[in-house]
């Protein structure tokens, strides 16, 4: 009888479970969960149904979050029924598609990657003080992302799936680098080269939050003699990190969002917000000329990678619009959705949201973005009393959410980018709910090293 090495995974469980009895539920968070949601593949699975890393550090995690909810620390919102709404909504059209088949793992996986994400995001971050440990963390998770990644850009080969494929029986559903220009498109423990340009560029907009409030050390710790600026330092490590993507849909989106964010450390938000809107009404005629254009192009040259890639994402609502059309209230299913030859990929998640869960799906995912980034952007705008510190991370927020809706036009919100959209939501919940006046820039993110040293 042989050891499944994928068994390991549970080891994130037991040591999440650790972390919670010897410090805290926050401990764990910051410890255990985050560093294996951005540093590791999740395509290592084991158990019924079958869970990853950071699947199963989230479990007791989630478990202690629901006592502290009994105990009267939810505060009920909006985001809450739209979320909770669209989560039930995932399950109920799997259940409609496929039966009562595996109807523990339709019900049991949501949790583990929307709800316990959401929550901890709600409960865990804004109200035990730890935002700034929180950006911190993510931020330099996803610089060592990048560090590793320099290989797989000049060799065409990814180093995390060589590592944990050693001696783990990898399931990551892409195992081939694509390689465009000569270089490999850096994926990381990501699965693909889009979603580890969204998920960095995620991290560009926390840096730049920490970065304008000072948030950072001026040196690195383990290298105190070195003379460089850690915060410059990060930055152009996550710049070159989403360079190496090779992916424009990302860039795009980081624009966008850092549009969006700009507005929030404005001396004049309204003039700002006003040209906000002027540049994005402006860019967005732009790109959508230069994008006929170049799909006109593409056409008379389907030969190049990227040319092919464009159009196939072009042809894709032609392919599936019928076939959405069919099941337009329920939705397909999870995996039941007729494929068309050819088109068995759906690089675009609200065509893929509509295949799946209907309209319905579709309807709730976009109630679910839109009500956070319209309260949030509504609450910073007109709100005086805010300290400067909150309106910027409401902006901040609503830059990031911004930016994970238009990058998954071009990919499907999938991987590690499906939690952490459900974190951020939670987290934007709590910016809203939870207006202490207290402000985060008079505590220093070194303040934090002992939670999470």
């Amino acid at each position: 009888m042989t050891f499944d090495l994928n068994a390991l995974v549970v080891l994130s469980l037991l040591a999440s479970i650790a972390i919670i009895y010897a410090i805290s539920l926050e401990a764990a968070f910051l410890r255990v969960y985050l560093p294996l949601l951005l540093l590791l593949p999740d395509g290592n699975t084991w158990g019924w149904p079958p869970f990853n890393f950071h699947q199963y550090a989230i479990i007791p995690i989630g478990l202690g979050l629901c006592w502290w909810t009994l105990n009267g620390r939810w505060k009920l919102s909006w985001n809450d029924i739209f979320v909770c709404g669209f989560i039930a909504w995932t399950i109920i059209s799997d259940i409609h598609a496929g039966g009562m088949t595996d109807i523990v793992g339709r019900i049991v996986t949501p949790l583990t990657l929307a709800l316990f994400p959401y929550m901890a995001g709600k409960l865990l971050i804004e109200q035990t003080g730890i935002r700034v440990a929180v950006a911190r963390r993510f931020v330099f998770c996803l610089f060592i992302d990048v560090l590793i990644s320099v290989y797989e850009f000049r060799f065409g080969v990814n180093p995390f799936r060589i590592v944990l494929g050693s001696f783990l029986n990898s399931g990551t559903p892409w195992t081939d680098t694509q390689i465009r220009y000569g270089y490999g498109r850096t994926s990381g423990p990501f699965g693909h080269a889009i979603l580890m340009g969204a998920i960095v560029a995620v991290a560009i907009l926390l840096h730049r939050y920490l970065m304008h409030f000072g948030l950072w050390e001026k040196r690195f710790r383990w290298f105190p003699n070195l003379k460089l600026n850690k915060a410059w330092v990060l930055l152009c490590g996550l710049i070159g990190g989403s360079i190496m993507t090779l992916s424009r849909g990302p860039w795009l989106a980081v624009v966008v969002g850092g549009l969006v964010n700009s507005v929030g450390t404005a001396q004049n938000r309204r003039l700002a917000f006003r040209r906000t809107i002027m540049v994005m009404v402006i860019g967005g005629t732009l790109v959508y000329l230069g994008g006929k254009a170049y799909l006109a192009s593409a056409e008379a040259d389907a030969s190049r990678e990227e040319a092919a890639s464009a159009l196939y994402r072009a042809q894709l609502f032609d392919e599936y619009e019928q076939i959405a059309s069919r099941q337009s209230f329920w939705g397909w299913g999870s995996s039941d959705w007729p494929r068309v030859s050819g088109a068995e990929s759906v690089d675009n998640w609200y065509l893929l949201l509509a295949l799946m869960h209907g309209l319905t799906g579709l309807l709730l995912f976009v109630l679910m973005l839109v009500v956070p980034i319209w309260r949030m952007l509504w609450i910073g705008m007109v709100d005086d009393s805010l300290t400067p510190d909150r309106r910027a991370l409401l902006f901040n927020l609503s830059a990031i959410i911004v930016t994970i809706g238009v990058a998954v036009a071009t990919v499907f919100l999938g991987s590690q980018l499906y939690p952490l959209l459900f974190l951020f939501l939670g987290w934007s919940d709590a910016a809203l709910v939870c207006r202490s006046e207290r402000s985060m820039m008079t505590a220093p993110a070194f303040a934090f090293r002992k939670v999470i040293a």
